[in-house]
């Protein structure tokens, strides 16, 4: 009852009345809902989602004489950036223009909140024409050529990986001399992802993706050995199309390097329902901020509910696992959960034993406020601090 005031008092402070109204809805919301991963949605929750968009397209300028749902799911994650209770719908708008029907394509985020649905964002995107642009197509076609080409030769070096991974690469170093790189190939309709796991230049796990939406609007236009390639290469997971591969060799190496640094992980034995909340905060791939309150909605961050829902598991051994996992932000969301079940000075220490080896290496994490992002450098968990961490913020969940 106490944690409850305390969120009251410090939301009104921050967000006003409407904002706080809608935080409430989520505080009060099964979170858990939003971790269930990527899946179609109900009868019942695509009759709430077409109301929504209906009001929301008799309050446009220009309202559609018609409109199609023509994609929807319930996401799990968007591009490894997960939140809860999120809905992606794609809209097919049919506009009475001088006399000729003209058809435009939407993308809507959707967000579930107490009672109801809300829009948080709308995108227009492509819609191809009877015409489809060749020159575009062709990039695409490109594109997955050189990707199918590299997958078929299975010689995953870190030099060929880097060199299909030459255009807008990203590095960040997650610590013990673990490498992350990502980069985007663009095309004409399409963009593919590509995110690399390495240690000391050897490659550990590779994972290229595209949106399956994306996808399905040239996948006609493509020439049909290319396409019965990219079915049999890549798995249709959720919203894309992912092919993964794994070194257990090099990852091997990379744990007994870290083994000697900050010792071995502790065996778990999980329930079920919990392990998905475990894997999401050590998992190198799933970026996630470290913070209380995100985004214009507001939105409670994943990584926050992931903890507070291990935290029912009563079990420091989970989050001392976490502080010695992967994911920069899922050591933050370890490090509080630990010491939130017990702050004794045994625990900070289990802390800064790995802290201090991160903060030397200059590591850093994720971290958001409303919609302000940052990236943080770990610090040495103190007395003197360590309310900063632990007392901050506060949410109950059902």
């Amino acid at each position: 009852m106490k944690s409850k005031i305390k969120t009251i008092l410090l939301t009104l402070l921050i967000f006003s009345f409407a904002e706080f109204a809608i935080y409430i809805g989520y505080a009060l919301w099964n979170m858990a809902d939003g971790l269930g991963g990527n899946r179609n949605i109900t009868e019942q929750e695509f009759s709430d989602i077409s109301n929504t968009l209906n009001n929301y397209f008799k309050t446009q300028e220009n309202t559609p004489e018609r409109w199609e749902i023509t994609f929807s799911y319930f996401a799990k994650e968007i591009l490894n950036d997960p939140v809860p209770n999120q809905y992606i719908v794609t809209v097919i708008c049919t506009y009475k223009n001088e006399n000729k029907n003209e058809k435009k394509k939407y993308r809507f985020e959707m967000l579930k909140g107490w009672k109801d649905y809300y829009i948080d964002w709308v995108e227009q995107c492509y819609m191809p024409s009877e015409q489809i642009n060749k020159y575009w197509l062709q990039e695409d076609i490109e594109n997955f050529e050189e990707v199918l080409n590299f997958i078929d030769k299975n010689k995953y070096s870190n030099s060929s990986i880097l060199k299909l991974m030459n255009r807008e690469l990203v590095k960040e170093k997650l610590g013990f001399n673990l490498l992350k790189s990502k980069s985007a190939i663009r095309g004409g309709y399409l963009s593919i992802y590509v995110s690399y796991i390495s240690y000391k230049n050897s490659p550990c796990e590779l994972r290229i993706l595209f949106y399956a939406d994306d996808f399905s609007e040239i996948e006609k236009e493509l020439p049909p050995g290319q396409i019965k390639k990219i079915k049999e290469k890549f798995i249709l997971d959720g919203d894309c199309y992912v092919f993964s591969m794994k070194n257990d060799e090099n990852y091997q190496k990379y744990y007994k390097y870290k083994q000697k640094q900050i010792g071995e992980d502790i065996k778990l034995n999980l329930p079920s329902q919990y392990q998905e909340y475990y894997d999401s905060l050590t998992s190198p791939f799933n970026e996630i901020p470290y913070g209380y309150i995100i985004g214009y909605a507001p939105e409670v961050p994943h990584g926050r509910i992931a903890m507070e829902k291990l935290l029912e598991l009563k079990n420091k051994d989970i989050f001392i696992n976490i502080i010695k996992s992967d994911n920069p932000t899922g050591r933050m969301y370890g490090m509080e959960g630990l010491l939130r079940l017990d702050n004794s000075s045994k625990n900070m220490d289990i802390v800064n034993e790995v802290f201090e080896k991160l903060i030397k290496d200059k590591i850093s994490y994720e971290a958001q406020s409303e919609c302000i992002v940052t990236h943080e450098f770990y610090e040495k968990i103190t007395p003197e601090n360590i309310n900063n961490y632990i007392e901050n913020f506060s949410f109950e969940m059902n």
